[in-house]
């Protein structure tokens, strides 16, 4: 969704160069103000937009013809953090990598099905488990494919839980992972051994 940039409050550096800025910054289409950072050479082009404004903004500009200058909103220096705030913050962008990597992984199982089709599996698990245990049992959604396919229930049902222990296995490889290295990340006692703990 585009967002249009309204205004920002508390404007804050990041870093001792001056290279990034964080402020409370409120978009049309939210109903409050979100934490937001931005850098000169950000990425996106809106991120770069808003830290030109603010930057322009902490200090006095010239009056424009019409009206009056827009309001000084200076920028609140940048904090060394102490041993303590800069543990947690690593620990927090780290758990998020790690937790972006986990997603990324558990997407790529199921990146060469539909989403529609994805939707169907639980049906269709329960179907093949019925089945397996009962060939009488009813089974519409299988019966479907397998009618489509032109092969067979039995052989539907076998193929689907063939992938569903794959799949299961392959997930809870990717969750147990994150879970280990979450726990690495959380139990490391310098910002050093925080960023070691990678996918």
């Amino acid at each position: 969704m585009a967002m249009t940039f309204v205004s920002y409050t508390n404007p804050i550096w990041l870093d001792a160069a001056n290279t990034t800025i964080e402020a409370m910054v409120t978009f049309r289409e939210l109903a409050a103000p979100v934490p937001y950072t931005a850098s000169a050479n950000d990425p996106d082009p809106m991120g770069a937009m808003i830290f030109r404004v603010i930057k322009e903004n902490s200090v006095a500009q010239p009056a424009p013809q019409v009206g009056l200058p827009p309001p000084v909103i200076p920028i609140a220096p940048y904090v060394v953090p102490t041993a303590a705030q800069a543990l947690v913050a690593a620990q927090s962008t780290q758990i998020g990598a790690i937790n972006a990597a986990a997603q990324n992984a558990l997407a790529a199982i199921v990146a060469t099905y539909p989403d529609l089709e994805v939707a169907t599996w639980p049906q269709q698990y329960a179907e093949a488990q019925a089945f397996t245990a009962n060939n009488t049992a009813a089974t519409p959604m299988l019966s479907a494919i397998a009618s489509a396919a032109s092969s067979t229930v039995a052989v539907m049902a076998a193929g689907v839980l063939g992938k569903a222990s794959a799949y299961q296995a392959a997930s809870g490889a990717a969750i147990g992972r994150r879970i280990i290295l979450t726990a690495q990340i959380e139990a490391a006692t310098t910002p050093a051994a925080v960023k070691a703990v990678v996918w």
